[in-house]
Order: C-alpha cells, then structure tokens, then sequence
C-alpha cells in the first residue's frame, strides 16, 4: 500500500517523528524509493515507559539509525542534538 501510495503522490521528501516505530518505517521508504528523510526527534523514546527494558538497547539503535540515516534532523533541544550528533 505504502508503494502505491509513493508512486501515486510522488513524494520529495519523507518526513517523520522519530517516536514509537513508524520512524522505522519511514526510513525504510525513503531508502527503497531513494528519498531524502527528515527527522523530528522531540524526546528520547528508548526511555519511555511503554518501551520494556529488555528491548531498549534495541529501540535506542533504531532510533540512532534512524538519526544517521537523515538527510535532516531537527532535534527539540541542545541536549538530544548533542547525544545524537
């Protein structure tokens, strides 16, 4: 669905929250369909409570990923620019 819908609307660029997993998605669009990505990263989600303990290191490359693999990211604060870079 995500496919047809790239190709119907012709995208410039994917933009996305870096929050929950949809950011994962996102990232993976805008690489097959060889889009640029933005990224809003608002607050640490590998830290938030509905992510488990035991999955945290996980949720934290994801997001770290997700940060390297943008074209842009626009961070809310001094403090989440400097721990992604």
């Amino acid at each position: 669905m995500i496919d047809d819908l790239v190709h119907s609307f012709r995208p410039d660029v994917v933009i996305t929250v870096a929050h929950a997993w949809w950011h994962i998605q996102a990232r993976r669009v805008a690489s097959k369909f060889e889009l640029p990505l933005v990224s809003f990263f608002q607050d640490w989600w590998p830290d938030f409570p509905d992510v488990p303990i035991a999955f945290r290191s996980r949720v934290e490359r994801q997001f770290r990923k997700t940060r390297a693999d943008s074209a842009v990211a626009i961070c809310v604060s001094d403090g989440m620019r400097r721990e992604l870079g």
